[in-house]
């Protein structure tokens, strides 16, 4: 994986759903998120 100049990663990450607090499907879009490492 090709690190930031921070030292983080960017992980991609696909659409899904996950179910919220009240039980409710939520859509996650596509979208990168950026790990300590």
């Amino acid at each position: 994986m090709a690190k930031t100049k921070s030292g983080k990663k960017k992980v991609h990450v696909p659409k899904h759903t996950r179910k919220g607090k009240d039980g409710k499907k939520q859509v996650v879009r596509e979208h990168y998120r950026s790990t300590p490492e």
